[in-house]
C-alpha cells in the first residue's frame, strides 16, 4: 500500500485535521450518534468511492471519531486504519465482502478494527443529528454551494470573523448583488453569480458564529443573491425619462444597439443609445437601445427591478429578464426600420431586405470596412464597382457581386447608422442589403416614327408631324379653334396648325395641347421647334416644359418661320405644352414643326 493516498486527496473535503480536537468547531460538539456495523465494502472501485460526501484522516482514527465527524450522515465507514468517509447512501459501485477483509487496527485503538486497503468498515448511524443549513434570510435566496477560484470569484469586501454568519456577511456586502460564505467565518462579495455549482454535500461547514447555518468549506462557497434593493432614485438621465419596470423576454424587446459592461451605469446605457428614443438596463449590466419598445412587453410592478448597477450601487439596473425602461421623446427614430417608412434609394442602389449575416462566412465577401461615421451614402460610394452592398452592426459596410445568407425579419435590423441616425445599418450578425437597380437603355432623345412604330423609349414622338394622326400629343381643351395636321410646313412636309378663331363659337377661345416625355430624372435635354404664324392679332401663345415658366411665348401676327430653343433639367414624365387663348373679334392661325430633343453632355470637371 503506497504511503500517499492519491484518491483520498481527490475526493477529500476536510483533510484539515490531524486529531479529533482539530475538527471543525461545530462538528466537534456534537454528541456521537449510536450506530451499526453494516459490513465490509470494497471502495475506490475504479475511482469511485463508496462514500464520498466528506471524508478526513487522522493518525488517533477511533470508530466514534469517525461517528461524531459523520453525525449528519446516514452512514460513515473508516478505511486503512486512520481514514474516514461520510455519504448518506453507500454506492452502487460498492460491493460487499467478508468482515474478515476490514482487518486494520483503527489507528487510535487496536482493539477495533478500521478497514483496510480500499476495504470499508460501514456502519449506519441509527440518529443522525441534523448538520447545518442554508441560512433564511428574507428576501434573499439561497443559490447554492459553488466552487471557489484561484481568483476570488465573489472578489469584493472580504472579510474573516469569528462570530461569522449569513446575516453578518449580508450586512458586510450591502451594495452588491451577491455574497457568499466559505470555510465556516470568511465572507466575500460580488455582482456575478459563480458559474462552476459544486455538489451541495461539499459546502458542509458551520459558520463560527451560529453553527446551525452553512458557511461552506475549503474552497467552497454557500452563495446567496441576488440581493433585492430599493431603487433610491427614478429621476431622468439626461433628457431619458424613466418609463418603469417592463418585462423582457427571449425576442429582445429593445431590438437595437446594445452594451454588456460590468460597471454599467445609467449613464452609459444613455449615452450608449443616445441616437435612439429608448434605452433599458437590465440584470445589473447588460444595456439596450431601441426605436421603440415592443409592443409585447408588459409593464411590471416596480419591486420588480431591484438589482443594483455593476458600475453604481445607488441605482437600479433591472432585473431577470426585467428592463428598467428611460425615453427621450425628443429623438426621432430611423425613417427606414420596421414599422416606420420604407429605404429609399442610395444612388444607384436599392433596398433589398434585412439579411443574414456570419462572422465565420461572410455573405458579402469582395470588400469591406468600418468607421465610426458610417453612413448608407458612404458605403454605396465604396461599393460602387459592385452589385450588392450591406451595413452591419451600425459602423461595417461589405461589398460584393453576389449574396450569400438569406432574407431575415426586418426586426433584427433595428441599428442606426453611426454616422446617420436617421438610417438603419443592420444589427448583430444582421445585414441591410441593397442591390444596384439594373441599366436600362438610354432614350431615344427624339423620333419622328408614328405610335406602333416608334421605339417606345424615345423621348419625344412625332415632333414632325408625319403621320396621319397627331398622336401621342393629345388636345387637352378645345374652345373655338381648330387643331389639324396639314401639309406644308417650313421643309415641305405635315406640320401642326392651329386656327384660333373667336367667330367660330363666338367665345374667346382656349386650346391647350400636350405630350408626355419619356424623360429620365436628373439628366439635362436641350429642347427646339419651328413656328410660323398668320391672322390677325389678339392671341396670345406660348411653350413650356412640366413646371417651368413658358421659354417660348408672343402674340399672334404675321411672321415667318423661326426656331425657338431651351434647356431643362428632367424630372421624369415631363410635360411638353402648347397654350393659345384670345379676346374677342380675334383670330389667328399658328404653324409648329419639328420638335426636337437632344441630351446634353455632362461637363467634364477640369
Amino acid at each position: 500500500m503506497p504511503s500517499t493516498r492519491s484518491g483520498l486527496l481527490a475526493t477529500s473535503l476536510l483533510a484539515l485535521v490531524a486529531s479529533v480536537s482539530s475538527l471543525p468547531s461545530g462538528l466537534a460538539r456534537r454528541q456521537a450518534a449510536t450506530y451499526t456495523f453494516s459490513g465490509c465494502y470494497i471502495d475506490n472501485s475504479d475511482g469511485h468511492r463508496a462514500l464520498p460526501a466528506a471524508s478526513y484522516a487522522d493518525d488517533h482514527m477511533t470508530i466514534a471519531s469517525c461517528a461524531a465527524f459523520c453525525s449528519s450522515f446516514k452512514y460513515f465507514g473508516l478505511e486503512y486504519a486512520r481514514e474516514c468517509y461520510c455519504d448518506n447512501a453507500i454506492s452502487a459501485a460498492a460491493t460487499s465482502v467478508d468482515e474478515l477483509d476490514c482487518s486494520f487496527p483503527c489507528a487510535g485503538d487496536a482493539s477495533a478494527t478500521c478497514g483496510a486497503g480500499d476495504r470499508l468498515s460501514v456502519y449506519e448511524n441509527t440518529a443522525p443529528v441534523v448538520g447545518p443549513a442554508p441560512a433564511q434570510l428574507d428576501g434573499i435566496p439561497y443559490v447554492g454551494c459553488f466552487h471557489e477560484g484561484p481568483q476570488r470569484v465573489l472578489p469584493f469586501k472580504g472579510l474573516s470573523a469569528p462570530d461569522m454568519t449569513a446575516a453578518k456577511c449580508a450586512a458586510n456586502c450591502e451594495g452588491y448583488t451577491y455574497f457568499g460564505t466559505e470555510y465556516g467565518s470568511e465572507c466575500y462579495c460580488g455582482n456575478d453569480v459563480p458559474t462552476i455549482a459544486a455538489p451541495a454535500s461539499e459546502c458542509s461547514m458551520a459558520c463560527s458564529g451560529d453553527n446551525s447555518q452553512l458557511c461552506g468549506a475549503g474552497d467552497r462557497l454557500t452563495v446567496y443573491g441576488p440581493v433585492k434593493v430599493a431603487p433610491t432614485t427614478l429621476a431622468p438621465v439626461g433628457d431619458y425619462v424613466y418609463q418603469g419596470c417592463y418585462t423582457d423576454g427571449p425576442e429582445r424587446v429593445l431590438a437595437g444597439k446594445t452594451l454588456h459592461d460590468d460597471h454599467m451605469t445609467l449613464e452609459l446605457c444613455a449615452a450608449t443609445c443616445s441616437a435612439y428614443a429608448w434605452y433599458g438596463v437590465e440584470y445589473g449590466k447588460e444595456c439596450y437601445c431601441g426605436t421603440e419598445l415592443a409592443s409585447s412587453s408588459v409593464q411590471e410592478p416596480q419591486s420588480g427591478c431591484t438589482m443594483t448597477c455593476g458600475g453604481n450601487h445607488d441605482q437600479v439596473c433591472g432585473d431577470s429578464n426585467r428592463l428598467s425602461v428611460y425615453h427621450n421623446p425628443s429623438v426621432t427614430p430611423g425613417t427606414g426600420g420596421a414599422g416606420s417608412a420604407p429605404h429609399a434609394p442610395v444612388g444607384d442602389f436599392q433596398y433589398q431586405s434585412c439579411w443574414t449575416d456570419d462572422v465565420y462566412d461572410r455573405s458579402l465577401k469582395g470588400a469591406s470596412y468600418a468607421a465610426d461615421d458610417m453612413t448608407l451614402e458612404s458605403c454605396a460610394a465604396f461599393c460602387s464597382d459592385f452589385t450588392y452592398f450591406g451595413v452591419e452592426y451600425s459602423r461595417e459596410c461589405y461589398c460584393d457581386n453576389t449574396a450569400l445568407g438569406a432574407a431575415a425579419n426586418e426586426q433584427d435590423c433595428s441599428e442606426l447608422c453611426m454616422g446617420d441616425s436617421a438610417s438603419w445599418c443592420g444589427g448583430p450578425s444582421r445585414l441591410n442589403l441593397y442591390k444596384k437597380k439594373p441599366e436600362e437603355p438610354e432614350p431615344e432623345p427624339t423620333s419622328d416614327g408614328c405610335p406602333g412604330s416608334a421605339p417606345a423609349s424615345a423621348v419625344l414622338l412625332n415632333g414632325a408631324f408625319e403621320c396621319a394622326a397627331l398622336d401621342p400629343w393629345v388636345v387637352n381643351t378645345n374652345v373655338g379653334g381648330q387643331v389639324t395636321n396639314v401639309a406644308g410646313s417650313k421643309d415641305g412636309s405635315k406640320m401642326l396648325q392651329v386656327f384660333s378663331n373667336f367667330y367660330q363659337e363666338w367665345k374667346a377661345t382656349n386650346i391647350n395641347i400636350y405630350q408626355i416625355l419619356h424623360t429620365v430624372p436628373g439628366q439635362e435635354y436641350q429642347l427646339s421647334f419651328d413656328m410660323a404664324m398668320g391672322g390677325g392679332g389678339g392671341n396670345n401663345w406660348n411653350v413650356a416644359v412640366g413646371s417651368h415658366a413658358p421659354f417660348a411665348s408672343g402674340n399672334s401676327g404675321w411672321s415667318d418661320w423661326k426656331t425657338f430653343s431651351t434647356t431643362f433639367t428632367a424630372v421624369g414624365s415631363d410635360k411638353l405644352s402648347l397654350q393659345f387663348n384670345s379676346v374677342q373679334w380675334a383670330y389667328a392661325t399658328f404653324y409648329f414643326d419639328n420638335f426636337v430633343i437632344k441630351k446634353v453632355a455632362a461637363t467634364q470637371a477640369p
